[in-house]
C-alpha cells in the first residue's frame, strides 16, 4: 500500500487527496517483473476493477491485454500481495489474446444481476473490435465469453462505435436491477470534448437515454 501524494510515480500536480465527496485513504502499487523466464509478461493496461462475485475478500480486474487480474480487497500492510492472472476466454474457449491485439482490447466490467433476462455473471466490453461479452464462473475464474444478445445495448454500440478505432464502450456500470450505464469513448480531443454515454433499460429493445458526457478538466 502506499500514499499516493508521496508515490515517486506521480507528480506533486497529479495528486488528489479529495474529490468531491470522496476522500483518498489507500492504495496499492502494483508491479511485475518485464520477463519471467525470458517471458515477456502481460500485466499491464488494467482498465476496469469490480468485486469477485465468488470470493468478495477479492478484487476482479480486467486488462487491455485481454487478461482477468485478481488481487486482494484489502492488500496486507507492508508485505507483498500475491496477484493472480488468468486470460480471458472467448466464446470459441481461446484466449481473446490469441487473435490479436484488436480482439483482446478489454475495457469495461459490470456485474449483471440475476433479475435481467439475459443471465446473471459479468459484462464485459471491448474496443477495437467492438462487442460485449457475457461472463459466468467456472470455479474461481470467470469461464468462456457468451453473448449477450439485447437490442438496446446492441443499439448504443452501434451509435459510440460509429468513429471505428478506439471509439468503443470505454465504461459500463449497471446502477440498478434493470438499467445499465453505458459511456463510450470519445472522438473529440481537447479539454471540452465529449463522449456519447446511454442508460439503458435492458428488459426493451429501444436505445432510449442518450446524453453527452462533457470533460471539465
Amino acid at each position: 500500500p502506499v500514499d499516493i501524494c508521496r508515490s515517486r510515480h506521480l507528480r506533486a500536480s497529479l495528486c488528489i487527496e479529495r474529490l468531491g465527496g470522496l476522500t483518498y485513504t489507500r492504495g496499492a502499487h502494483l508491479h511485475s517483473p518485464p520477463k519471467l523466464d525470458g517471458v515477456e509478461q502481460p500485466f499491464a493496461g488494467l482498465s476496469a476493477l469490480t468485486l469477485s462475485p465468488i470470493d468478495q475478500t477479492k478484487l476482479l480486474a480486467i486488462t487491455d491485454l485481454g487478461w482477468w487480474v485478481q488481487l486482494p480487497r484489502r492488500p496486507r500492510l507492508g508485505v507483498h500481495n500475491n496477484v493472480t492472472m488468468t486470460p480471458i476466454l472467448g466464446p470459441d474457449g481461446m484466449p481473446v489474446g490469441a487473435h490479436g491485439k484488436a480482439s483482446a482490447d478489454a475495457e469495461g466490467l459490470t456485474h449483471l444481476p440475476p433479475s435481467t433476462s439475459n443471465g446473471s455473471g459479468l459484462l464485459v466490453s471491448f474496443e477495437r473490435r467492438h462487442r460485449v461479452r457475457r461472463y459466468d464462473f467456472d470455479g474461481d475464474v470467470p469461464g468462456r465469453a457468451q453473448l449477450f444478445d439485447n437490442g438496446a445495448l446492441d443499439a448504443a454500440l452501434s451509435e459510440c462505435t460509429g468513429g471505428g478505432g478506439n471509439h468503443g464502450v470505454e465504461a459500463l456500470e449497471m446502477i440498478n436491477s434493470t438499467h445499465l450505464l453505458v459511456v463510450c469513448e470519445s472522438a473529440e480531443s481537447g479539454a471540452t470534448g465529449s463522449a456519447p454515454a446511454f442508460i439503458l433499460d435492458l428488459s426493451v429493445t429501444t436505445v432510449g437515454g442518450a446524453f453527452d458526457l462533457r470533460r471539465t478538466r
